[in-house]
């Protein structure tokens, strides 16, 4: 990796691995969805002829990865993807029951009074994320693992326990040992560059915060949820307790996270 791009890095930093299926997401056989760059010599049946994109038909025998090499390597097509297939998954129509979501406006903002950090505060209904509608059709995955590089993570926080990733390999391993050779020794739910152990736990606070935005766990009856309520949160810390770090070590969480199969 070219480690001079992160020169501007930001003090957090997420990494999202796509879920397993990403690369044999469902789509219908032999049809891909083709944007033409010139109308001339566009082809198939139009799904929006002014901006040149056809539905394409190729022999169900052919496999989808040669037909996309083929399609996205000749030069009058801008772009080839198949005819995905799109299913509502694990929505839920109810709002979660978790005692603190009056005061996410940011997610729900019906115009209530949230106690925010200066003291009650008067929201703006509608001003938020729309995440009752993007409930309703997913509420997360375990298949999705997110690296949060921040300050580490409190991963015994009872809002976050279950959605914390626990690596099977050095939990069942000897200690003291890398048992997974990833370079990180007793890793068991990440690992910590500031301090150069196995031990990512949370002593700013500032990361705990941020994987309970992305990742607490929702509808269990009791603090706040996050965006996803079922995901597998990766701690990294390369924050110290004062919450600084160096590039050096921001690095290193990346490639550590990297190795860890997040994307």
């Amino acid at each position: 990796m070219t480690h001079g791009r992160f020169i501007g890095v930001l003090a957090t930093l997420t990494l999202i691995a796509a879920p397993a299926f990403a690369k044999t997401f469902p789509a219908v056989p032999g049809e891909y969805v083709v944007k033409f760059k010139n109308a001339a010599v566009a082809s198939g049946r139009p799904i929006n002829a002014k901006e040149r994109l056809f539905l394409v038909k190729r022999p169900i025998i052919e496999l989808q990865d040669s037909a996309l090499r083929t399609m996205n390597s000749n030069p009058q097509i801008a772009f080839a993807e198949p005819n995905y297939i799109y299913r509502v998954l694990g929505g839920s129509t109810v709002l979660p029951n978790d005692t603190e979501l009056g005061n996410l406006w940011g997610m729900v903002n019906n115009g209530q009074m949230t106690d925010g950090d200066m003291g009650p505060m008067q929201g703006k209904a509608g001003v938020d994320i729309d995440a009752t509608r993007a409930w309703q059709i997913e509420t997360g995955s375990r298949d999705v693992l997110v690296a949060v590089i921040d300050t580490g993570v409190n991963w015994s926080h009872p809002d976050l326990i279950d959605n914390i990733f626990t690596n099977e390999a050095e939990l069942n391993g000897v200690a003291g040992v890398d048992d997974d050779t990833n370079g990180c020794v007793d890793d068991v739910h990440g690992c910590d560059f500031a301090k150069k152990d196995g031990d990512p736990m949370d002593v700013y606070g500032h990361g705990t915060h941020v994987s309970g935005t992305i990742g607490a766990m929702g509808n269990n009856g009791s603090g706040v949820t996050g965006v996803a309520w079922n995901v597998k949160i990766l701690p990294v810390r390369f924050l110290s307790d004062d919450g600084s770090g160096t590039l050096e070590d921001a690095v290193k969480s990346i490639d550590y996270a990297t190795a860890m199969k997040v994307k």
